[in-house]
């Protein structure tokens, strides 16, 4: 099967200004400090991760943290935390980057997705 690219301006969805943000205008780069590569990312992480002081980046975790606690979670949702802190084991012991999907159990209910993905975030810092 034969594919077919359209370059983004042909399609004439987006805007021009998206269209200067993602090839990069040189009529955008004063009001951007980074543009939408990969090579940007982990500088960009780095500078936000030094936006902040370990103690205000422990208080805010702490804070946060607090909110939860007494929360009642299911024992799927349990199963899916333990899962969960492997998962992002192995993806850092490996060195994996990229899309990964991960496919959890007993995700009908928002709020446990909520939690899954407040575990996530603070699993993967």
């Amino acid at each position: 099967m034969q594919h077919i690219k359209i370059p983004f301006k042909d399609t004439k969805i987006f805007s021009p200004f998206f269209l200067d943000y993602i090839h990069q205008g040189d009529s955008l780069k004063k009001f951007y400090n980074r543009f939408p590569v990969l090579s940007a990312f982990e500088s960009q992480a780095r500078e936000k991760k030094g936006t902040f002081s370990a103690q205000s980046r422990a208080m805010l975790f702490d804070v946060l943290t607090g909110q939860y606690k007494g929360l009642e979670v299911s024992p799927l949702v349990k199963k899916n935390m333990e899962a969960l802190k492997e998962i992002c084991r192995q993806l850092r012991l490996r060195d994996i980057g990229g899309l990964v999907v991960i496919d959890f159990i007993d995700m009908l209910k928002e709020e446990n997705r909520k939690t899954l993905n407040q575990a996530m975030v603070r699993e993967l810092k």
